[in-house]
């Protein structure tokens, strides 16, 4: 903050303005109506997402982020993880060599390196398996490093058993991939290919047997579904609780307090009945804004592009199932952030010029 306000760059535009007004207005009245009453956090949370907002995307909105500083944050991307698998792989040895021993279930099994859950481990991971296939593709990384990096990062992922996370992952890569291929068609028919081995392999009993034990930790087979029926119930109970709401809790919540009387688990629903639709409409706002700067880098760089999207398109499944929330002051919703909006924004920036300013002409990548 200190920093911003020493070299500010931009100022208050009157829809910018208006918008993080209506915002903090909308906030304050669901802080006041907090159904478990006032709690001086609610205000730290309040604050900090206001700090960010207006650090991130209003004082420091004319940042860039060229392609050699992407590539550098790929690059530590994965330095953090290698670190990250090495000191899990000595630490929790005990955990780290059973996961494809079948005797072992899943729960209680989870690896997280040193940080606070498994799930924390996994996003991080993620990232740099998302970063490794970027770079790799633009030859910023050799196939006989990115080889036994990337086993050691898969390995590790699987040790976390975060359905959430490998969902996220695969997705992501997917979508990088689709975006690099020159050949769409091509790489659709090579997918369906790759989905029907899969689906033989899994015709195998020990095969199967992993997959749904460790993957899936065994949801899957007793309900049909990646996520446990328990999730899948609280799900249903926390939208229902909004759906029958009155029309202020509607529109401004339970509160940050209020909320947490929901066990969670799923960052939508949490935003809704935290600060209702005002806080919903603001995020889903942020999220369209976030992937049209995506967008618009692919532009100029598909494979620039292609990976801010394979960014994003984790983040947002990830809060599907976990409630790491855009803005938040949590370690883990604040990389979310970063790597949702905040990079997203920057490289844009780069690539096609500062909104306001003389459009950059689109280059062949």
């Amino acid at each position: 903050m200190i920093y911003s306000l020493r070299h500010i760059k931009s100022k208050f535009d009157g829809s910018t303005a208006a918008i993080l007004f209506t915002f903090m207005i909308a906030q304050i009245c669901t802080i006041i109506m907090d159904s478990a009453g006032f709690a001086a956090s609610a205000v730290i949370t309040f604050l900090f997402m206001t700090a960010q907002i207006a650090i991130f995307m209003i004082i420091n909105r004319r940042m860039e982020i060229g392609g050699q500083s992407l590539d550098r944050f790929c690059k530590l991307m994965i330095l953090i993880a290698v670190a990250m698998c090495v000191y899990n792989m000595i630490a929790h040895w005990d955990r780290f060599r059973i996961v494809f021993d079948l005797s072992f279930g899943a729960y209680g099994q989870e690896c997280r390196s040193f940080l606070y859950s498994n799930h924390e481990f996994a996003v991080y991971l993620s990232i740099a398996l998302i970063s490794a296939i970027y770079l790799t593709l633009s030859r910023k990384m050799k196939l006989r490093y990115f080889i036994p990096v990337f086993a050691v990062m898969i390995l590790n992922l699987l040790s976390t058993y975060s359905r959430t996370a490998m969902v996220g992952f695969a997705v992501s890569a997917v979508l990088l991939l689709f975006f690099e291929s020159k050949n769409k068609t091509r790489f659709i028919f090579f997918t369906l290919i790759v989905v029907v081995a899969a689906a033989l392999a899994l015709q195998n009993n020990e095969i199967n047997d992993f997959v749904m034990q460790k993957v899936f930790k065994g949801s899957f087979a007793s309900s049909g579904s990646i996520m446990d029926s328990k999730r899948e119930n609280m799900y249903v109970n926390e939208y229902a609780v909004f759906r029958e709401s009155d029309l202020l809790r509607q529109i401004f919540g339970y509160g940050y307090s209020g909320a947490n009387a929901f066990p969670g688990h799923d960052a939508y629903i949490h935003i809704l009945l935290t600060g209702g639709l005002a806080m919903f409409a603001f995020f889903a706002g942020i999220i369209v804004f976030s992937i049209n700067q995506s967008v618009i880098v692919m532009r100029y760089d598909r494979r620039a592009g292609a990976l801010l999207l394979g960014f994003q398109a984790f983040a947002l499944l990830y809060m599907v199932a976990q409630t790491p929330i855009l803005f938040y002051s949590t370690m883990d919703s604040f990389f979310i952030t970063m790597i949702c909006v905040i990079i997203p924004m920057y490289v844009r920036n780069y690539f096609a010029g500062v909104p306001g300013d003389a459009p950059r002409e689109p280059e062949t990548a």
